[in-house]
């Protein structure tokens, strides 16, 4: 991951966080609360353990259709 990489919530991250109806844990649930649209990947990388801990993470919320990459 590139660590100038930025996301942002989609619509289901922003519901998942209205209404916790998905199967997230609660560290997926931080990231996706810290996700803004506007912290980097370098950002947000000692905030959830390291760059190591925050891909995969990071891929697991982008499956899931919570998070995409903003333009």
């Amino acid at each position: 991951m590139k660590p100038n990489a930025i996301h942002a919530k989609t619509a289901a991250g922003q519901h998942e966080i209205a209404h916790r109806s998905s199967a997230i844990d609660a560290r997926h649930r931080t990231l996706l609360i810290m996700i803004d649209g506007h912290r980097s990947f370098a950002d947000l990388a000692p905030l959830m353990g390291g760059a190591g801990a925050l891909e995969p993470m990071l891929a697991r919320l982008e499956a899931l259709g919570m998070v995409a990459a903003a333009s």
